[in-house]
């Protein structure tokens, strides 16, 4: 299984079709005071298995480090399932998509951040971003 995409956004759902809803995707969050906090996050996972991997259920971790890799919170933890391998495209990878909601998240100190994510206790991915000060406007 991989991790296809990370997406960190201001809004993310999936929808009933099963199609990711995406608003606002980003990987600065421009802050002059400190500590930046945001009204709210979305980080979205899109992970594809092979056909076989149908059905199966599968723990999820995201651990939100800074630059010197010092957790910021408890991690975030879920469970996500793929769904059963299609009959009629045989050997067609399965994926799932999984959002988070992080509401409120605060971070400290400008500098480098970055979400890893852990599939049923492995290092599959990172998403970095970066929290600065406000670029000064050019004339």
């Amino acid at each position: 299984m991989n991790v296809d995409s990370i997406l960190l956004a201001d809004y993310a759902r999936v929808g009933t079709d099963g199609k990711l809803d995406v608003v606002g995707v980003f990987n600065r969050i421009p802050a002059n005071t400190l500590p930046a906090t945001l009204p709210f996050l979305s980080l979205s996972l899109v992970v594809h298995g092979h056909s076989e991997e149908g059905g199966t259920t599968h723990n999820i971790e995201l651990r939100l480090l800074n630059d010197r890799r010092e957790a910021l919170n408890p991690p975030m933890v879920g469970e996500f399932e793929f769904p059963p391998a299609s009959d009629a495209y045989p050997g067609l990878p399965v994926r799932s998509v999984k959002t988070f909601l992080m509401l409120q998240p605060s971070f400290p100190e400008h500098g480098l951040y970055a979400f890893e994510v852990y599939i049923d206790g492995t290092y599959h991915a990172a998403a970095s971003f970066y929290v600065g000060p406000v670029d000064s406007p050019t004339i």
